[in-house]
This record gives structure tokens, C-alpha cells and sequence, in this order.
């Protein structure tokens, strides 16, 4: 900022003017280097700004232009319109003699036709304000800002002490700290009126800007070097913090600046509160409170009391643990406190930046009364007797610009809607941007009301607040925290004068938890009649929050009422009532009644039309909010802040979360320091302590603490802590589960989801399988385990559960950035395009809606309307926004209207999955913008139309589960597609209909898709148009380069060498996922594997199914592919008699193993013959079904490694098995959780007993579950301890008859489970195991098995 003023200062006054000091100047041109001299000519300024054509900033009587001089440098010419005389032009001339490296570099002036142009270099990133004030702060970290800090206290201490003559800035603010491209910090803004001065403290009219002027500068006009340490530490508060000093609502009515909040934390030793939660965690916390301390050193009200530059530059040099002197109390708790203190006959010209007064209700220009100077009233006045004409009003109302590389002060013309609440003299000031120098050309009217306000001799500058509430902070005291707030809460209700209660609080500190609370207080239902919850969506307006309310009362109508008012609010959203607001009329009719009205999450000023007689009578409205400006402009009348909790609450709630865990030596430091990190604030604790629960390993702990504490999170936008949290907690979720969290996503944060419709819907989409009992056992275990991980909550005695806000944007995150079609297929890919950002959701989820809300359709971006009853659409709705439309599993739905998707040109994702449409309309080639469309389980669709080539973006077709005949030719033209998948099913007699096409896939159609990176082709076993189609289909996949997944049915080894040696992807390791079925597949009647067997061998990413061989020695095809495999699925060969067949080495990499129906297979494991390595190191699950010759899993000695991750064993219909565990396999299983035996009609014992050494040895020390059904000669399971057994079930084990003897069950069983005849003729040899284990007991039948 530069400033010339008029006729209001002696600039030989400001200066101490020393000629001789002075060489003479020099002028020089655009080929000349800068050192020549400082005069530039007018010509060289013209040339380099394109004729002054390049303009980034204006003020009153300046404009600032950006340009290149020939030789390449980047500058800023700011053009003032002011005469210099002599005397000021020699002043001018030292301006380019301030050379530091944190200064930013003056270049020199030019003086024509009564202008002059003064010359800086240009930065590029302009100023501080610009990255600190953002919502991610653009790079700020600690180490950067701590630098900043550094880098402006020398730039102070070289104009202080070091220049030849010292110079006080007197506007050290953020907008005045420029930042080149290597982040060095420069301090610009100099004004004309810089002091060089021989005395200590000299008498000025008062300039700066509010907020950063030091206290005695604004009382006396008295100005001296610790003016600028004041500013300097309310910049390092500002740069800490992240927040701006002059916040108007912060915290309570003692603590307006940020100095002190400051002090308030430090005084109750809870500083790091004060710090920018962008910054956790801490990576320096030493030296961040080292630097808060200085800032409140730099901020005293006493000048004399204030560290000078130097000393503050050698404090920033010192360890952070050094001792500092204690900073004293502000005796101003308000900066209008401060200017009222100011005497009136002292001029004061100040500036408040645009960004300090967003919040500011009403601005209002008036003459001023001479002897009046403040007036006391108001909360906050700002009086100017004297006035520059450069800088003009609009420096007086504080519109400051920031100029690319430059600041200056003047007004940016995103500053409308301030302008519009400023008044002057009964004139509205819609032409005041024009006179400033905002928007267009200046109009007539505009420069007349110029001219008005340049003439002005004296007036006053009132800016009127909101009457603030009353705010309470609770103070901490004995017992927990919410007991405390509900306490204080119920009292606040008895007080009859206080009608509307808001809660204040961060995001995720309890606010909803507390409300929940207090809804369900005894002591609130006998309080009021009526309890109204509703939770604000996003996207909430007025009249949505009247229908909400009205939709509560409903119960509490009868008669005509009723019948006018509740079709409006029944599920199917059909009727043709009016939209007119009726909460009024409700409330009218409940006359007397005492209501209670609770709004949770209220993001901005909602009107509810609610009379406010009815809140004479006791009703009371509570609304929880993280943003004070809601609390005064929905006119509360108190208050409630809602704190975070001490470092030891914090504790004490983590230690209830993880048990006495946390109290092991060694986990306990990883965990105190994981707790300090959460910032007190319970979600975070328990999402920690959720995700790290039972979890006793020392480098899991030591893993978590460094990933919170990485300074960059991928994938994860933001970068914050609490991001990080959130990320944490979902990485430690298995797949099965992740899927279910993220489906939870498409919910509006805060809407209740019923358990019972959430799990059958998991069920639809596949991420769970098994029979509808153990299907629904399992979706409420992972819904138990999603709550314990505080990812979602109960509520409603578990009816339903809810996702909170900070989740819900999480889980938004993580399922755009990494796995959104884990809700969408059931097939996770890839993300195709970026992050879509939605500002309109229409979201009606599961509500039986029948016909979708029409009128909401056009002014929205995501709709989602799965799970409902929708038969029919629009015609032709006008969606020029839409970008995802989800109409999946509405199984009403069988036609598309033609014209449907006309105006839907921007939509991206289009979902009509599990529908019963037949075919797609014509206007589905409109979709020019599509890249995924997904039909997967349209059972109907039969064809494809040719449109579909139109979609010449499209990136994804899914085609799974339909019953397409063949792929029309025109897929070929889909250049852009990356992922094809497509199942084809026709009955095997097919030939009898002359309608279906012979060829599945056409000739040179998958050969042209030359970015497929997934394609998947699921045949019908019996369509015997494969074995016409595949060798071409397999040879046109030689040009798919880019293929990394594949699915994939050779009906013949031949076929498979052929892909081997032709597609470069299988031959350089690209291919990362497979599923390769090989051999002549049968469809089968029966199904001998469970479903849910089947359904975690898919889940792998290398799967080969070898299905019906004969021959005795394996091809090398089929051993090269296992050797990459990590799921072996081997169906009904007839030859093989073990594993060891194929060779251990190429089963290094197996995971999961299905055997199935080979009948020569006696071992799984023959290892009589030495094998040195480990055998199976990494299987997880092995299923073995139908072998009717087996008898033993392992022969031989076991190497050592051999079955060492093995989890799952489930063994079926193994009609010669006598026995499980035998041989030296036993000490190999340490970490089998699960073990499964049924229908083995020979099998008397689990475990031999000559494998047991005693009875208190610990057996298979993980075992979990235990599952034994259909065997009938089962008379014992082992002799000795199953330490972590949780569930048995038995189920026909007739002979199985003494459950206490030899097993000894721990305090971990948690269910047992059988018939009850079979329980209730049970032997106990001692009456204690059977008290003590009768209560884990429940009955079962067959339908349960």
C-alpha cells in the first residue's frame, strides 16, 4: 500500500531529510539493468504494462498494473493521481534504498503530467492473507509458517535498528506480508508517511489498520518501533491460529481479539487449543507455544513492557524449551474499548480489511457532531477527522484489495453485498462501487457522491453489531462432562425468560450426542408435552424445516386437520396438496400444549414459523450449531459453549473405550499421545480407540501414531487431522465391511437408517451371502462392529442408526476417491473421473416413493432414489445439472419413458441395476457427457440398443446379471471405455429361436477397445455359441495392452496357452486381477459348494478354477498360472490324489483353497517325501467338500512355516475321515479362528488325544468358532483348553454327550449353541460348568444349520 495525502500531514516533518545522502539520479530504459538508477521513464512504464492495459487493483485515487520490463522482470506500477513538490519527490527517492531480503524491493518512480507511478517488483502469490484465510490453508504448514514468522521479524528488525535511518511501518499486517515463489516472506505496504525519526516516539495522526494498532498509539497518537511489535504479534496470533484477530463473535463477550483468547488458554494451560486444528498433529509443540508466547510478549498493552525486534529475533533463535518472561493481562477487553479510550481532538484514520467485517449487520455513513468523537453505544465506532483523499472512504470502511504481488488499498468487487448495507445521508450507495473504482465505468451519479465524500472536512464512520446473547462456557468440575451439560442445560430450560437455547461447538465434540441425551431425559418428557426432533440437512431451507416440524405434529392432530395435512407428509409423496406452509395452523390447533423443539446441526439462519405466543407458555427451542454468527442471527437468548474435554476426561473417556489395555507400559505412551493429539474432542477419541480396540500389538500401535502424524494423507482432501482420524478407522475395516460403511454414504448425514432395511439391502448388493438367517446374523454383527468403531450410532432404542456429518464427508471422500462402485457393483474398480462435488442432493432413499418429486429435479446435481417402489419416471425432465442418477433395485420399474434422458446432457453415472426394464429408450445417445452406465441384474434386459454407441465418453458398462444375447456392433465405437462387463445367458436351446443372434460378441468389436483396462465375460456353461466365439475373442485380446483385469472362461487348455503367449499383459505381469475358469465346465443342479464359500474365493484377486481334468499330469499352463494365483479352486478332477501334485512351490501365493468332488484325493498334504520349504504359507481359508476317499489332511512331517496364516478349515461330506487333527499338524494351526465340520458320518474326535500332552495344554490358541453338525459318532472334541473359544453350535452329535469332559471352556465363551433335547440329556460330571455355561445356551434347528 502506498499513500500520498493532502493538505493533512507535513511530509518534512515525517522525514528527516539528509541531501547528502543522496547521488544524482539517474534515469534509464527498459534494456537497462535496474541498478542504474531509480527514475524509469514513461515510456519504458507504458510499454512494459501494455499501455497500462494489464490493471490488478484499484483505489480511490491508484490503480496498480502488472507488467514485464524488456529484460524480463516481472514488476507492479502503481499509478497515483498526486502533484509532488519538490521535497516529497526527494522523499520518494528513498523508498528504493530499503534492500533486505524480507523487504519487498522498491524499483523507482516515474513522474508525468501530475501523476506519479511507483515501481515493486512483482510476487507472484501475493499476500499472507490469501493461503492463511482459505479452507485448507494452501500449504500452510508449521514449518512454513514458522519460517513466515521468522523471515517478518528480520525484515522488521532491519527497518527498526538496521536501515541507516529507522523507519516505522505502522500497518504490519497479513495483507502487507508478501510471499515470493519460495515462500520467503516480504513486508510491503510502505506508505509516504514512514517515520524517520532521530527521537524515540513521535505524535502522528493515528493510521493502521483495526485490530492490529497498538493500544497507546490509538489513546495518544504517541508512535515508536513497538507500534509494529504490537502489529507483529497479532499477525504471529493470526498465522498460529488461523483465525483473524478482529472476529466479532468469537468465543464470549470478554474475548474479542485473538490476544485474548490467547491469554485465557495460556492462563489455563491449554494453549495448543489455540492452534490451527490444519496443523495436527503438532509436529513441534515446543516451539508453537514458544511462538504463542511471543505473540502474547508482542501484544502487552504496556509499549515499554514489549520485547524489541531483536530480541524477539533472538527468542525465534533459541530452543524451544527456553524461559520466557510471563506476558501481563490486556486491560482492554475490546478493540471498542481501546477507541473509545482515543481523546477527541486526536485525528484517526484507520482501516478495517474487507475479510474482518463479513460479519458486520449494518455500515452506516453520517456527518459527525465536532465535539461528539465515539459513541459509546455502539459496539464498535471508528471515528476519522481527517481523511486522505488517496486512500478515499473506501480505506475508512476497510475494502481492502489484494493486487496480484501488490497490496493496495482498494476495493475488491466481490465486496457487493457490503456495499449494499452502506447508507449515506438517507442515499442508498449502489453507486459507490463505480466511484471507487469497482466494476464498471463510473457512472455520473457515482462521481457526484465522490465528490460529496472527498469534501467532507469531518464525519464518522458507525458500524452497528447484532445485540450479542448471553454466553455460557460450563466450567469443568467433578464428573463427567455430558451430566455436567445436561445439568446446566435443564436449568437454563426452568428459566421462563429464556425461550431459544443454542448449543456452540466444534464439529465433533458432542453436540448431538448431548441433545440425544437430553431428549431422552425423564425430567424432559414430564417437562413438555410435545418433543419435536429434527436434524438440518445440508440442503435444508425454511419451508423444508416447517414441513419436518409439521410432519412431528402430525400424530398430535385428529379430525378435518388431519385429513387436509397428512397426505401432503405419507411415503408415496403423490399428493397434490399445496406446499403452503402449515406448521401454523398445527400449532394453533395444539394451543396449550408445552412443546420442546430441538434443530440439530443448523449451518445457517433458518425462519420457523412458529408463533411466538407459544413460546409465552413455557415451549422452548434448542438449536446446536458450530458457527456463532447462527446463534445471533436466529436471535437466541443464551448461549451454551460447549467445551472440549481436559486432557484427563479425554483420557478417562478413551480408557472406557479400549478397557485396561491402555494401561500396558507399552502401549500406554503410543496412547496418551494419540489422546493429546485428538484435542479433546470425543469423536476423535473414539474413533481411535474404535479402531485400535483389542489390539494389543506394540507395532500396530506404533504404525497407527506414525500415520496420524505423517504430514500428508493420500487420497484424502484437506490434509487434516481429523481426516486422518476418519481414514485410520476405515483402512482398519475389512472389505465386507468398508462396503457396508460406504453404502451407508448415500444417506444425507444425520438421516435414521432402520436396521432391518439396511442389512436386506446388503444383502442385495451382494456384500453379504449366505441363507437369509446367517445373512442377517452377519449384517448385524458388522453393524454392531461399525457402531463400535464409532463410524456409526444407535439410536432409537437400535432401531435405526445414524452417520455423523464429519463421517458422512468422509466416507464421501474415501468412496469418490477410492471405491464409490464398491456400493455401486458389487466388482470394486477404479476411480474413472475425479471427485464430483455436489451442491443440490435429492435423496429419497428406501421411503416407498412411487413417483419421483418432479419438481426438484431441475436444481439438482446427485439423485438418489434407490429402494423405493418408482413405476414410473417424467417424460422429459430438465436436469441440465444432474451429474449421478441412482434408480437401482426399484423393481416396479419396467419402462423408460422415450424422451426421458432429452435434457440430461452433464449426467456422468447413470445406475438402473436390479430394475425390470427390458430395453433402453433412444434417448439414451443424448447422454453425450455419460461414462458409467451400470445395469448389473436387469434379469429383463435382452438387448441392447444401438444407441449406446452415441456414448462416446463412456468409461464404464456394466452388463453383469443381465440376459444380453450379444453385443450390438456399435460397442465397438466406445473408444473410451476401460471397463466392459457383460454376462450372457440363453437357453441351451437356443437354435429353436431363428431371433437370437449367433454370434455372442461380433468380430473386431473387442479388438477396437484398445483402453479396456477391465473386461469380465460370464457365459452360460451349456450356450454353446462360446465355443464357437471364444478362440476369436481370445485371439483379438492380444491388442489389449492395457488390460490389468480379466475374467475369463477357456473351455479348453489350448485356448489358454494361445492367450499366454499372445497378450503382452499376461506376459510382462501387467494383468494385476484374473478369474480364469479352464476345462469343460458343467451347470449344475446342485450346488456342492455353500454360496458363501464361493463368495470369498471371488473376493480374491487371481483366481483359476480347474475344472473336470482327467489327465495324470498337469499341463504347464495351468502350473504357470497357480504359481501367480492367490484363490485355487479344484473341481472334480479324477486323478489327482493330493496338493502336493502340483508341485509346493506354485501354491506360495494361495489364499483361499476350494477342493471339491475328487475322488482320489486320500491327503490335501502328502509330505512323506522331504520337502524342505514351507508348504501353503499364506492360505487363509481352506474348504474341502465331497472327498469321499479322504482320510487325513496331512501325511508326513509338516515343514515348519506350513499352514501358518490358516484361519478358516472347513471340511464337508468326508465320509472316511476318522479324525481332524493328527501328525504334527496341530502345532502349525496358531492362528485357525474358525473351524467348520459337518456331515463326516466316521468322525469320533476333533483332536487324537495322543496329540495332547495334558490337559491344560492350550489347543489352537485363536480358535474362535467351532461348528460341529452331522456327525454322529462324535463322542469328543479334545483333551485341554481352547483359551479364546467364543461360539460352538453343535447339531445331530448324538454320542456327543459330556460337554465337561477334558475341554475346558474360559471366561471368553460367548455362545453355545444346540437342540435342546440334545442340551437337556446332557451328562455334567459337576453342577458348576453347567450353571455357569447354562446361560450361553440357545436352541437351534435344522433351518438354523
Amino acid at each position: 500500500m502506498v499513500m500520498m495525502k493532502q493538505g493533512c500531514l507535513d511530509l518534512k516533518k515525517v522525514f528527516k531529510f539528509h541531501s547528502d545522502e543522496y547521488a544524482p539520479m539517474k534515469s534509464y530504459s527498459d534494456e537497462d539493468g535496474p541498478t542504474k538508477g531509480y527514475l524509469f521513464s514513461f515510456k519504458t512504464l507504458a510499454a512494459a504494462t501494455r499501455n497500462f492495459q494489464n490493471c490488478i487493483g484499484r483505489g480511490g485515487l491508484s490503480s496498480t498494473y502488472r507488467g514485464r520490463l524488456g529484460y524480463g522482470m516481472e514488476i507492479a506500477v502503481t499509478k497515483v493521481s498526486y502533484k509532488l513538490n519538490r521535497e516529497e519527490e526527494l522523499l520518494l527517492k528513498r523508498l528504493p534504498l530499503l534492500q533486505h531480503r524480507n523487504v519487498v524491493k522498491h524499483l523507482g518512480y516515474c513522474i508525468h503530467g501530475g501523476e506519479v507511478f511507483l515501481v515493486c517488483e512483482f510476487l507472484h502469490q501475493g499476500s499472507l492473507s490469501n493461503f492463511l484465510f482459505t479452507k485448507n490453508k494452501m500449504g500452510l504448514d508449521w514449518k512454513r509458517r514458522f519460517d513466515i514468522i521468522s523471515g517478518v521479524a528480520r525484515g522488521l528488525l532491519y527497518i527498526h535498528e538496521d536501515f541507516h535511518t529507522p523507519i516505522i511501518h505502522r500497518d504490519i499486517k497479513l495483507s502487507n506480508i508478501l510471499l515470493d515463489k519460495n515462500w520467503v516472506p516480504k513486508i510491503a505496504g510502505f506508505d509516504l508517511q514512514i517515520f524517520l525519526l532521530e527521537d524515540e516516539t513521535g505524535v502522528a495522526p493515528v493510521a493502521g489498520t483495526l485490530g492490529y494498532i497498538a493500544p497507546e498509539y490509538v489513546m495518544t497518537g504517541r508512535i515508536s518501533v513497538k507500534c509494529d511489535v504490537f502489529s507483529f504479534g497479532v499477525v504471529v496470533l493470526e498465522l498460529i491460529s488461523g483465525q483473524k484477530n478482529l472476529d466479532l463473535y468469537r468465543r464470549d463477550a470478554y474475548t474479542h481479539t485473538l490476544r485474548d483468547w490467547a491469554y485465557e488458554l495460556y492462563k489455563k494451560n491449554r494453549i495448543l487449543e489455540f492452534t490451527d486444528p490444519t496443523l495436527e498433529p503438532y509436529p513441534a509443540i515446543e516451539q508453537i507455544e514458544m511462538c504463542i508466547k511471543i505473540g502474547l510478549l508482542c501484544t502487552q498493552d504496556d509499549p515499554s513492557l514489549r520485547p524489541t525486534m531483536l530480541d524477539v529475533v533472538v527468542m525465534l533463535s533459541k530452543k524451544p524449551d527456553t524461559t520466557l518472561q510471563e506476558p501481563t493481562e490486556s486491560r482492554y477487553r475490546r478493540i471498542s474499548e481501546i477507541a473509545s479510550l482515543a481523546s477527541s481532538s486526536h485525528s484517526f484514520v484507520c482501516t478495517i480489511d474487507a475479510q474482518e467485517i463479513d460479519t458486520v449487520k449494518e455500515a452506516e455513513f453520517r456527518l459527525k457532531e465536532p465535539e461528539s468523537v465515539l459513541a459509546k453505544s455502539d459496539p464498535l465506532s471508528i471515528v476519522g477527522s481527517q481523511y486522505p483523499q488517496e486512500g478515499k472512504w473506501k480505506r475508512l470502511i476497510g475494502i481492502d484489495s489484494e493486487a496480484e504481488g501488490m497490496s493496495i488499498n482498494a476495493g475488491p468487487s466481490e465486496d457487493q453485498k457490503m456495499v449494499e448495507q452502506i447508507q449515506w445521508r438517507g442515499e442508498t450507495a449502489e453507486s459507490i462501487p463505480h466511484a471507487f473504482g469497482v466494476g464498471d465505468q463510473p457512472s455520473q451519479a457515482g462521481e457526484e457522491m465522490e465528490n460529496k465524500l472527498l469534501n467532507l472536512a469531518e464525519s464518522e464512520i458507525r458500524i452497528s453489531l447484532p445485540t450479542e446473547p448471553q454466553r455460557i462456557i460450563i466450567p469443568r468440575s467433578e464428573g463427567k462432562p455430558i451430566e455436567r451439560n445436561l445439568t446446566k442445560i435443564l436449568e437454563c430450560l426452568r428459566d421462563a425468560n429464556t425461550r431459544k437455547i443454542a448449543i456452540l461447538g466444534k464439529s465433533g465434540i458432542g453436540k448431538t450426542t448431548l441433545l440425544r441425551a437430553l431428549k431422552d431425559m425423564p425430567e424432559i418428557k414430564s417437562m413438555f408435552d410435545i418433543i419435536i426432533w429434527v436434524t438440518v440437512a445440508r440442503d435444508f431451507s425454511s419451508q423444508k424445516l416447517d414441513d419436518k416440524i409439521a410432519q412431528q405434529l402430525l400424530p398430535y392432530v385428529h379430525g378435518t386437520m388431519y385429513d387436509e395435512v397428512a397426505p401432503r407428509f405419507l411415503p408415496d409423496l403423490s399428493s397434490t396438496v399445496s406446499s403452503q406452509r402449515i406448521s401454523t395452523k398445527m400449532f394453533e390447533l395444539l394451543n396449550g400444549k408445552k412443546f420442546l423443539v430441538l434443530l440439530d446441526d443448523v449451518l445457517w439462519k433458518l425462519n420457523m414459523q412458529i408463533p411466538y405466543q407459544y413460546l409465552l407458555n413455557g415451549s422452548k427451542i434448542i438449536i446446536s450449531t458450530e458457527f456463532p454468527d447462527v446463534c445471533g442471527s436466529m436471535a437466541t437468548d443464551l448461549i451454551i459453549e460447549l467445551d472440549s474435554l481436559s486432557r484427563e476426561e479425554a483420557w478417562e473417556v478413551f480408557c472406557e473405550k479400549m478397557g485396561e489395555m491402555v494401561a500396558s507400559p507399552n502401549i500406554h505412551p503410543f496412547a496418551t499421545t494419540m489422546v493429546k493429539m485428538c484435542g479433546g474432542l470425543p469423536l476423535l477419541i473414539n474413533l481411535i480407540g474404535g479402531a485400535l480396540k483389542n489390539n494389543n500389538n506394540v507395532e500396530v500401535w506404533m504404525h497407527a501414531l506414525s500415520q496420524l502424524q505423517s504430514s500428508a494423507t493420500t487420497e484424502i482432501q484437506g490434509h487434516t487431522f481429523v481426516s486422518k482420524v476418519l481414514k485410520y478407522a476405515y483402512d482398519q475395516l475389512d472389505d465386507n465391511k468398508k462396503s457396508c460403511f460406504l453404502s451407508c454414504a448415500i444417506y444425507a448425514p444425520g438421516q435414521k437408517i432402520y436396521v432391518d432395511e439396511l442389512i436386506e439391502r446388503w444383502i442385495s448388493e451382494g456384500f453379504i451371502i449366505g441363507n437369509f438367517t446367517n445373512a442377517r446374523h452377519k449384517g448385524l454383527d458388522i453393524l454392531k462392529d461399525l457402531v463400535e468403531a464409532s463410524l456409526l450410532v444407535f439410536v432409537d432404542d437400535k432401531i435405526s442408526v445414524e452417520m455423523h456429518d464429519i463421517v458422512w464427508n468422509q466416507a464421501i471422500q474415501i468412496m469418490y476417491n477410492e471405491g464409490r462402485e464398491i456400493f455401486l457393483r458389487r466388482d470394486p474398480k477404479r476411480i474413472t473421473h475425479p471427485l464430483l462435488e455436489c451442491k443440490g442432493l435429492l435423496s429419497r432413499i428406501g421411503i416407498g416413493v412411487t413417483e419421483p418429486p418432479e419438481e426438484e429435479w431441475e436444481k439438482s446435481e446427485w439423485i438418489f432414489l434407490m429402494d423405493n417402489q418408482v413405476s414410473m419416471l417424467p417424460e422429459r425432465p430438465r436436469c441440465p445439472r444432474l451429474l449421478l442418477l441412482f434408480l437401482q433395485r426399484n423393481n416396479r420399474l419396467r419402462m423408460i419413458p422415450i424422451s426421458f434422458f432429452d435434457h440430461m446432457s452433464s449426467l456422468q453415472i447413470l445406475n438402473l441395476s436390479n430394475t425390470r426394464i427390458k430395453t433402453l429408450p433412444p434417448s439414451i445417445s443424448k447422454l453425450v457427457n455419460l461414462q458409467e452406465l451400470i445395469l448389473c441384474d436387469c434379469e429383463r434386459l435382452v438387448v441392447l440398443p444401438s444407441e449406446v454407441g452415441q456414448l462416446r465418453q463412456l468409461k464404464v458398462l456394466d452388463l453383469q446379471g443381465t440376459h444380453i444375447e450379444s453385443l450390438p456392433n456399435e460397442i465397438g465405437e466406445l473408444t473410451c471405455l476401460q471397463y466392459l462387463q457383460v454376462s450372457f445367458c440363453v437357453d441351451s436351446n437356443y437354435s429353436k429361436n431363428l431371433d437370437v443372434s449367433p454370434q455372442m460378441i461380433p468380430r473386431g468389436i473387442i479388438s477396437r477397445l484398445l483402453l479396456l483396462k477391465d473386461l469380465s465375460i460370464a457365459v452360460d456353461a451349456e450356450d454353446l455359441r462360446w465355443n464357437r466365439s471364444v478362440e476369436e475373442v481370445t485371439k483379438e485380446m492380444s491388442s489389449l495392452n492395457e488390460l490389468t483385469h480379466l475374467q475369463f472362461y477357456f473351455p479348453d487348455v489350448k485356448l489358454l496357452k494361445c492367450f499366454m503367449q499372445l497378450n503382452q499383459s499376461w506376459k510382462h505381469q501387467w494383468l494385476r486381477k484374473f478369474n480364469f475358469i479352464v476345462g469343460e465346465d458343467v451347470k449344475r443342479i446342485i450346488r456342492r459348494v455353500p454360496v458363501d464359500i464361493e463368495f470369498k474365493y471371488q473376493q480374491q484377486d487371481r483366481c483359476l478354477r480347474f475344472v473336470n481334468g482327467e489327465s495324470e499330469t498337469f499341463p504347464y499352463e495351468i502350473l504357470q498360472v497357480l504359481s501367480r494365483s492367490t484363490a485355487f479352486y479344484l473341481d472334480h478332477h479324477l486323478n489327482v490324489q493330493s496338493l502336493s501334485e502340483f508341485k509346493v512351490q506354485n501354491l506360495n501365493y494361495l489364499q483361499c483353497c476350494i477342493l471339491s468332488e475328487c475322488p482320489q484325493i486320500e491327503t490335501i498334504l502328502d509330505t512323506t517325501e522331504a520337502i524342505r520349504e514351507s508348504a501353503l504359507p499364506v492360505l487363509k481359508c481352506l474348504c474341502i467338500h465331497n472327498m469321499w476317499n479322504l482320510t487325513s489332511i496331512c501325511k508326513g512331517i509338516v515343514p515348519h512355516g506350513s499352514f501358518a496364516q490358516l484361519k478358516h478349515l472347513a471340511l464337508h461330506s468326508c465320509p472316511k475321515l476318522c479324525y481332524i487333527f493328527g501328525s504334527s499338524i496341530l502345532q502349525h494351526l496358531s492362528n485357525l479362528e474358525q473351524l467348520v465340520v459337518e456331515d463326516c458320518a466316521v468322525v469320533k474326535e476333533i483332536i487324537t488325544e495322543e496329540e495332547i500332552v495334558n490337559c491344560d495344554t492350550i489347543l489352537l490358541p485363536r480358535l474362535k468358532r467351532l461348528s460341529l453338525h452331522y456327525l454322529p459318532e462324535l463322542v469328543s472334541i479334545c483333551q485341554g483348553t481352547l483359551h479364546s473359544l467364543e461360539q460352538i453350535s453343535f447339531y445331530y452329535c448324538p454320542k456327543f454327550r459330556n460337554l465337561s469332559a477334558g475341554i475346558h471352556f474360559t471366561d471368553t465363551i460367548k455362545e453355545i449353541k444346540g437342540e435342546k433335547a440334545w442340551w437337556d440329556a446332557l451328562h455334567w460330571e459337576e453342577t458348576a460348568p453347567f450353571s455357569r455355561l447354562q446361560p450361553f445356551f440357545i436352541p437351534i434347528c435344522a433351518d438354523d444349520v
